[in-house]
């Protein structure tokens, strides 16, 4: 995306066919440097690593799935993933085959923390502090669609103003879908934090319980029932409202999450995956998988072995 020369960053403000880059201060947008689309069929071999001294990269991916590697951490970023560089975060993506993607790259410039877009300076402050501090750690990446924010930007760009006036529009229009981004982004990880945090003790202890049994039984709604003290029919009501999906699909979110970990790091067969996790049949597991990954297991594993033979 761009070179590195001691603490000088010489950014790529070049667009090509496949990839478009919006140049900030060009038209003069406080605190942005740019904002950059890649629509990808292959990822390229070579291993760019970067490190911004006084910059955060946030990174959207809308579809397909690639690693990034922040800090010695691996990190899988999916379809719908933002994934947050802070300042000084050694960062490089791995190389993958992947049939088609679109990654989007916002760069702040968090030197300029006291004149953030139009807001005042303790806003503006405020605002990155906030995205900063809630992007540490396993918070790194969250969940969003931001896509019509980011879309929005390349759209209203594109548009050539007749005049001062229309240019004045034109940036207070591009502000505004930014500002609604990063307020999004903010939002989510509030979201999540409250979730983890806000739970009551029953379903605490619930998924203390699913955490440690997800492996040695098939965990029944009357056994959670029980633990949380309830009926089973307000169990499930108080579940759903409190972490934000029924216990079933929870569980399954759980088993998911575990099996494509295992299957990154060169797991057994699909079958035997499926009996480990406590599925009825190899067939309904990858029913369960698809619905929350898109992919079959089998598919899903194709596609992480094409990228370690590449690597």
């Amino acid at each position: 995306m761009h070179d590195i020369i001691g603490h000088m960053i010489n950014f790529d403000f070049i667009s090509t066919g496949n990839r478009k880059i919006i140049n900030f201060q060009e038209i003069d947008i406080n605190g942005m440097i740019l904002l950059g689309k890649y629509n990808y069929t292959y990822s390229s071999p070579k291993k760019n690593v970067e490190v911004f001294e006084n910059y955060i990269e946030i990174i959207y991916l809308e579809k397909g799935f690639q690693y990034y590697f922040v800090d010695n951490k691996k990190y899988l970023i999916e379809g719908g993933d933002v994934l947050i560089i802070l300042p000084n975060e050694e960062h490089y993506p791995i190389n993958l085959h992947e049939n088609r993607g679109r990654l989007y790259w916002l760069i702040i410039d968090i030197s300029k923390r006291d004149n953030l877009l139009s807001f005042n300076p303790s806003t503006s402050r405020l605002l990155l502090k906030t995205i900063m501090e809630n992007s540490k750690d396993d918070r790194k990446k969250i969940k969003l669609h931001a896509k019509t924010q980011l879309e929005n930007i390349f759209k209203i760009h594109s548009q050539t103003p007749k005049d001062a006036l229309h240019r004045f529009i034109q940036k207070i229009e591009i502000e505004f879908e930014i500002a609604q981004l990063l307020l999004n982004i903010i939002q989510t990880q509030m979201n999540i934090f409250d979730l983890k945090n806000n739970y009551s003790h029953r379903i605490k202890k619930c998924i203390t319980y699913i955490n440690d049994n997800i492996f040695t039984e098939n965990i029944s709604i009357d056994t959670l029932a029980e633990i949380s003290n309830l009926s089973s029919a307000y169990f499930i009501k108080t579940f759903k409202k409190e972490v934000g999906l029924p216990p079933n699909d929870y569980i399954n979110k759980i088993k998911i999450d575990i099996a494509k970990e295992k299957i990154q790091n060169d797991s057994p067969s699909i079958t035997y995956l499926a009996y480990e996790l406590g599925f009825s049949s190899s067939q309904y597991f990858s029913r369960v998988f698809k619905k929350y990954v898109g992919n079959t297991p089998s598919e899903y594993k194709k596609q992480i072995e094409l990228n370690k033979t590449d690597s």
